[in-house]
């Protein structure tokens, strides 16, 4: 038997309460949307010994031992050796969600084959995940343009929510995504300091789900893509403005800083930084226009550049069951 997941990557637009307040408001939150690529493709299938290959590896592995650990050990999961092969996934900590991606993908496998429940609070509470947003899980599990209503501030332990809203993202405006910079600046250590370094910002806060609920999501359902563009733009530096002690500036880096400027200076109002960086996102009209960037700015991307589309359904698990080895 063979088992291949596939799964999205995501863009996130920012944080709205990044400082949590024992007032009763839940912590955290934002908005985001899951993409079709560059996706996670990752293939599983018995062998004689475990084994792990391909970008990321090392992560899956740590990912599995993290399930197995969680639900209490070897013995609990009754499931042959398994060999591992990651297809096909985004760069670590480059700002598009591939940890939670691989994480949620190989918990998936391991839920399935043992038999214990797959439902994505399941897979996340076990490798780990949604510690401050849901937005990836929630990615996973339903795709689509997603407004996160964040964990409550005291008395819970982080856990996946659910949407507070999620909407069809029209297939026809296309997405550019480009990494200028080598990815893995932002995460582990410096990641948890620069959250513990953060004021609360409740003005801040308060204007970004004014611009979600009021301008972004109405501005979707109506069509209507200059509004949401520039809407999304100004929701991700109001994002920016609560990390700009720890981070130097709106963005991350001074390049990231440029990119988004040139981004500007050839019409793409809807762009931005998504999560830390170094991935930037241009939200496109049409394919003419994303071309006619895309062949602009590529040679400035040495580390990647995608134009894709929104994907607008969660994760898929494909089983083989006449399969015993990968193609």
């Amino acid at each position: 038997m063979m088992l291949r997941v596939i799964a999205p990557s995501r863009l996130h637009w920012g944080l709205v309460r990044p400082v949590p307040k024992p007032d009763g408001r839940r912590a955290f939150g934002g908005m985001g949307l899951t993409l079709e690529a560059p996706g996670v493709h990752l293939l599983a299938f018995p062998s004689d010994e475990s084994s792990w290959s391909g970008p990321n590896a090392e992560r899956l592995r740590q990912f599995a031992q993290r399930y197995v650990e969680g639900i209490g050990g070897f013995s609990q999961m009754g499931v042959p050796s398994i060999r591992w092969v990651v297809e096909r996934c985004p760069p670590a900590h480059c700002g598009l969600g591939s940890g939670t991606q691989l994480a949620l993908a190989t918990a998936w496998v391991l839920a399935r084959l043992s038999g214990h429940p797959e439902d994505v609070g399941n897979l996340a509470a076990l490798t780990g995940r949604a510690l401050r947003s849901s937005l990836g899980c929630q990615g996973f599990e339903k795709g689509g343009l997603l407004l996160d209503p964040g964990h409550p501030a005291v008395g819970q332990s982080p856990k996946v929510e659910p949407p507070e809203c999620r909407e069809e993202y029209p297939s026809n405006w296309p997405i550019l995504v480009l990494l200028a910079e080598e990815p893995g600046a932002w995460h582990g250590s410096r990641e948890k300091k620069a959250f513990a370094g953060l004021e609360s910002a409740d003005n801040v806060s308060d204007s970004m789900e004014a611009l979600a609920r009021q301008e972004i999501l109405p501005a979707v359902r109506a069509r209507d893509f200059g509004t949401m563009g520039r809407a999304v733009h100004q929701f991700n530096r109001l994002a920016g403005q609560a990390f700009a002690g720890v981070q130097g500036g709106l963005y991350s880096s001074p390049g990231i800083s440029r990119i988004i400027q040139k981004l500007l200076l050839m019409g793409v109002e809807g762009c931005g930084q998504s999560s830390w960086g170094p991935a930037v996102f241009g939200l496109m009209r049409d394919m003419d226009h994303a071309n006619w960037v895309l062949n602009r700015i590529q040679d400035e991307c040495p580390h990647g550049v995608w134009v894709t589309r929104a994907q607008n359904h969660g994760a898929s698990l494909e089983v083989d069951s006449g399969a015993n080895k990968a193609d």
